[in-house]
């Protein structure tokens, strides 16, 4: 059996079917059918139809219960074809439905989402008052606009690209991607430098905050990482670079150097103490731990 003659039959067959509830809807053997298949008729007015009505149909969710605020019309005025018509299509229509809701779901999530995103570390959010009001440190103008900047250049582009579109989107291997992803070099080339890793630490934290305010409001069941995985682990090669101190640049030297000479004891002598140490720092390289000493 080739493919038109498939359709044909299938298209006998829905007539035929549709016969039949029509029938048994004349019989009055389906006048309980809104009770029995979640759905009940509304008599429309219309000027396409003698009687000046059609009927369109609603349904009731088999899953929630709840009816279905959407109509549908049914394209007739007979009652019984009404019927018959809403008890045959009932299964297409309300799966339909349901689709319809989750892509708009889906486009509602991820505007929200993203929208809260840039909102997060304004001064003035109600993201931040929420997170005072539940003990988090209060954040510095700076501290807010280093966040914004991490946000803006690396965790909206990753999410993004990863078709996030709310933080339930965000798993486990989502966010332990996202850490491994702020390591590479060739994104964080985009600074002009390498981010370190106690710099990435300090970024992941103010991702951490939101998904715990995520959390906090029953958004998301759970964080997704464990106690110990929220932040890049610290090697010892870390760690000692972290305590070892800078030394300061030339030009920081200088600007030294040449306020000593301005400054003077009370009798008017130069002060040879602040224009030695900022001499022997310009020559020799003393580290800004020492410089403050």
């Amino acid at each position: 059996m080739n493919e038109q003659n498939l359709s044909s039959v299938m298209q006998q067959l829905n007539k035929l079917l549709l016969t039949a509830n029509t029938l048994m809807c004349e019989s009055g053997l389906m006048e309980d059918a809104g009770r029995k298949y979640g759905f009940y008729l509304l008599r429309v007015e219309s000027e396409r139809f003698k009687s000046g009505f059609y009927y369109a149909v609603k349904y009731k969710d088999p899953e929630t219960r709840k009816w279905i605020p959407s109509k549908k019309s049914t394209g007739t005025d007979d009652e019984s074809l009404a019927k018959a018509f809403a008890i045959e299509n009932r299964d297409s229509i309300i799966h339909e439905y349901k689709e319809r809701k989750e892509r708009r779901r889906e486009k509602n999530d991820d505007k929200s989402f993203y929208k809260m995103l840039g909102e997060y570390y304004q001064g003035d959010s109600k993201y931040l008052k929420d997170d005072s009001a539940n003990g988090a440190r209060v954040l510095t103008a700076d501290q807010r606009q280093k966040y914004n900047g991490f946000l803006a250049s690396y965790l909206i582009p990753y999410l993004r690209a990863k078709d996030v579109k709310s933080a339930r989107d965000i798993t486990r291997s989502v966010y332990s991607e996202f850490k491994t992803h702020l390591q590479n070099e060739a994104v964080s080339g985009r600074t002009g430098k390498r981010l370190t890793t106690y710099t990435i630490n300090t970024l992941l934290s103010g991702f951490v905050r939101i998904l715990k305010y995520h959390k906090r409001k029953g958004l998301i069941q759970q964080l997704p990482f464990g106690a110990k995985e929220a932040q890049i682990k610290k090697t010892k090669e870390d760690r000692a670079k972290r305590r070892k101190p800078g030394i300061l640049p030339d030009r920081y030297l200088g600007g030294i150097l040449g306020f000593a000479l301005l400054d003077v004891n009370p009798d008017g002598s130069p002060d040879m103490l602040s224009f030695l140490l900022s001499a022997i720092g310009l020559t020799c390289g003393l580290r800004n731990i020492e410089m403050s000493f």
